[in-house]
């Protein structure tokens, strides 16, 4: 139970912190028109739902951007839940 709501936690707060980055509304903007690295680098985690949104949506120069939004908490969500497993996994019990 704990790594769905902490995946979910996990995936709702990449997609607010893909707003915030690459948002046109975001409060910090107009500060990453000028420092570009650090959403550089979150479009390039995030290239496999840009891609499937440009698929899905038939236009590869612009996909949608709910399709988009969905996408990114779909696999933040996974990147979460597996990391989550692999952990619970190999922690060793008490005894």
């Amino acid at each position: 139970m704990f790594r769905i709501i902490f995946s979910i936690a996990s995936g709702i707060g990449a997609a607010i912190l893909n707003w915030v980055l690459l948002g046109e509304n975001s409060p910090l903007h107009d500060y990453f028109i000028w420092h570009g690295a650090i959403p550089n680098l979150w479009g390039m985690l995030n290239i496999v739902p840009a891609m499937i949104s440009a698929l899905i949506a038939r236009n590869p120069h612009s996909g949608s951007e709910l399709i988009y939004g969905f996408g990114v908490f779909v696999q933040w969500f996974l990147i979460v839940y597996l990391l989550c497993t692999l952990i619970l996994k190999a922690r060793v019990p008490l005894s």
